[in-house]
């Protein structure tokens, strides 16, 4: 665990409340992060 990466994550992905991710905010993350054909997660 890296807690500047995790804090990273915030800075870069939540818009509405600094210290958390809203269900919008949290799947533009997890697209962003997404792999093209990478069916096994």
């Amino acid at each position: 665990f890296v807690p500047a990466k995790f804090e990273e994550i915030f800075s870069k992905y939540a818009v509405t409340h600094h210290d958390a991710l809203t269900g919008k905010e949290l799947s533009n993350m997890l697209k962003a992060n997404r792999e093209a054909k990478d069916y096994r997660g």
